[in-house]
């Protein structure tokens, strides 16, 4: 079998095909074939003109599309995609022999391979260049790749969580770049940009990935999936790939990624029973930790919470017999012998009971996939769980559909005895446990299996328990890809703030919050963390649609007052937050600088913009360029420097998108609404 080149693909994108004739149809903007390639028994393959079965269903905005074909030996590849607003491609490639025997080593899998052609002429994002440490002369002039780093702050504390890092394409050269989900030191999110246009592309898979870019006469090339693959398929087997969704586009940056997180938004985020969008919800979790016994969370629940405005109840870690970390995997049936009912005198129910009678919806922790030496399930049932020679203690086996069925029906009866609205998952995939379990001459599989296998998880406990919100930690936001959160929500999006509480550094983690929410927000918006303190600056810092407060509120000097003011606010703000996102002022994580986004909702003319002085920011004022508005038509702007509005002031679209703000403190923040008023009012 020969390589076939993708040339469908490159003169789908440069617009016509290949005759010269412009191509505005569907097929024009999905490619052809299965965009994929491999290697099968040492031989290159590419399907991208292969000839498939093909099913095009659903609606005009979201179309579904499955392709399948057929190999020698009975080897079959299908793709199940998605087309969004005619310009967003999603799909999963699946990997299944239909044979009777073993299928030849399969390697080098790429779940995407993808080339563009475009004309490299256009506008320039010139401030991403000015960011980029490493700019030589003419960088402007070539591709530049942006590249979202990990979360690690379960390991230490570090500014650069899901910072952006940038790698600019010269002539015939290419880069390659790896990961763990969001977890190592890369996050599976990227942004391709060049003079008038790029690509804006997403990898959903919770283990091991990779991703290649290469540039080489005129032509970008985007490769990529597992990290690791060297195996074969046996007869019956089928094996999925990681998920892949992109949008390209022509203009402005981000035409591209707001057209990416409008799909997600509209297409992909989880939501109720009535089909709506859920929003992280506004919660103060009890700070007690270790000392947490069930009095005082009855305490918190029905007394502490009482007028701040909070809509959740969130209970952490300590329930369980033997506390945490040492309580972590003590599952067994019947479901009460793993509440320590020392501490738990009258058991957990009561908890979610209290909170539904004050109106708050109840979280819940758990750790289903880490099991610890001497807990129950390494105790019973050692068969379910993965270990490394040597270990008592592992990962539970979700490769296997015995010890999957056994934790869903496990914590679907948790769910529903102690009504939890809220399931928080924690810890994660110990992956040497994985590793040390492979089959000879199968390496990848068994990471395959067990990542399919957590999405399984999750699923079946969510179609258990419709309108169930997943609440995705994994030592913080190491799980933060496509695939999980289109499942999830994540409320601990990363444990650095929590460092800094802890060194009593309040200035790091408002600043952490602004990186974090610049980056993720262009992709997948529904994440929010810590947030240590209640002022206007640190709050506006950590909103994401909603709003996790982890101060204790039994303090004398805790100001409730000012606390129902936050949450006001943030509830207030929810209507601009499903609109689109742009980056005002964007200089990392530096504390002389100032941070500036805007949320804009065009259907409805009105947004809002969110304005950060820094605390070492010598400088009182800063320019910032508000986008998405007509600069003829005039806009109603409130100002708030607190949480009382100070002014409201009309101004143009020209004068907003040319505007000084005057902050006299450092830190300090503004937040401006505005709305379009009406035409009988200009003069």
């Amino acid at each position: 079998m020969a390589m076939i080149c993708n040339d469908d693909c490159i003169s789908m994108l440069s617009g016509n095909d290949g005759q010269g004739t412009q191509k505005t149809s569907h097929a024009a903007a999905f490619p052809k074939g299965i965009p994929v390639s491999f290697k099968y028994d040492g031989k290159e393959i590419s399907l991208h003109e292969a000839k498939c079965e093909e099913k095009v269903t659903g609606e005009e905005n979201n179309q579904e599309i499955f392709r399948r074909t057929v190999l020698e030996n009975g080897l079959a590849v299908e793709m199940k995609g998605h087309f969004y607003d005619n310009r967003v491609v999603d799909f999963t490639v699946y990997f299944e022999n239909t044979g009777s025997e073993n299928t030849k080593q399969l390697t080098e899998i790429n779940a995407y391979d993808l080339k563009f052609a475009p004309p490299f002429e256009g506008p320039v994002d010139m401030s991403s260049h000015w960011e980029n440490p490493k700019y030589t002369m003419d960088d402007e002039k070539r591709p530049m790749i942006h590249l979202m780093r990990g979360n690690e702050g379960c390991k230490y504390a570090t500014l650069e969580e899901m910072s952006e890092e940038f790698k600019t394409l010269k002539e015939d050269e290419s880069f390659e770049c790896t990961g763990c989900s969001c977890g190592e030191y890369y996050s599976p999110y990227f942004i391709t940009d060049w003079p008038g246009g790029g690509v804006c592309l997403a990898l959903g898979w919770s283990g091991f990935w990779k991703a290649y870019f290469h540039i080489k006469e005129g032509v970008m090339s985007f490769k990529g999936g597992l990290k690791r693959c060297n195996f074969y398929i046996k007869p019956g087997e089928k094996l999925r790939m990681p998920r892949v969704m992109y949008v390209y586009w022509e203009g402005e940056p981000e035409d591209g990624y707001n057209a990416f997180r409008r799909a997600y938004i509209n297409y992909i985020a989880p939501r109720d029973t009535d089909g709506k969008i859920m929003f992280p919800p506004i919660s103060s979790p009890c700070p007690d930790e270790n000392a947490t016994n069930g009095e005082n969370e009855i305490n918190w629940v029905q007394n502490v919470m009482d007028d701040t405005g909070a809509e959740l109840y969130w209970h952490d870690a300590w329930w369980h017999v033997g506390g945490f970390p040492a309580g972590q995997g003590n599952y067994t049936f019947p479901i009460e012998k793993n509440v320590d009912h020392e501490r738990y005198p009258r058991g957990v129910k009561i908890l979610g009971d209290i909170a539904h009678e004050k109106g708050y919806k109840f979280m819940l922790w758990f750790s289903p996939e880490f099991y610890p030496e001497n807990c129950t399930m390494a105790n019973e049932h050692p068969e379910y769980i993965l270990r490394e020679p040597g270990r008592k203690g592992g990962t539970l086996n979700m490769a296997s559909d015995e010890a999957l069925d056994y934790m869903i029906r496990y914590l679907d009866e948790c769910i529903k005895t102690y009504g939890v609205d809220v399931f928080r998952t924690d810890d994660g995939i110990h992956w040497g446990d994985v590793f040390a379990n492979e089959e000879e001459n199968r390496e990848g599989v068994l990471e395959i299996k067990v990542v399919e296998g957590l999405y399984k998880l999750w699923d079946g406990i969510r179609e258990r328990n419709p309108g169930l919100i997943v609440d995705n930690c994994c030592g913080g936001g190491t799980r933060l890809d496509l695939e999980l959160c289109s499942r999830s929500y994540s409320l601990w999006r990363t444990d650095t703030s929590v460092w800094y509480h802890v060194l009593g550094d309040m200035l790091r983690h408002p600043v952490l919050n602004q990186v974090i929410n610049m980056s993720l927000n262009r992709f997948v918006p529904f994440t929010v963390c810590a947030t240590c303190n209640y002022d206007p600056y640190t709050v506006r810092s950590g909103f994401n649609g909603g709003l996790t407060i982890n101060m204790d509120l039994r303090k004398p000097d805790f100001d409730k007052a000012e606390l129902r003011k936050a949450y006001a606010e943030v509830r207030r703000l929810r209507q601009y937050f499903l609109g689109d996102f742009y980056r005002l002022i964007n200089d990392g994580y530096d504390p002389y600088s100032w941070c500036s986004y805007q949320y804009n909702v065009p259907e409805e003319s009105k947004g809002c913009v969110f304005v950060f002085r820094r605390d070492n920011s010598p400088y009182p004022m800063a320019t910032i360029g508000l986008k998405g508005l007509d600069p003829k038509k005039k806009y109603e702007v409130d100002f708030y420097y607190g949480y009382e509005k100070a002014k409201t002031e009309v101004l143009s679209g020209a004068e907003l998108m040319n505007y000084n703000v005057t902050l006299e403190s450092a830190p300090g923040s503004l937040l401006m609404e505005y709305r379009e008023r009406p035409p009988r009012h200009y003069r």
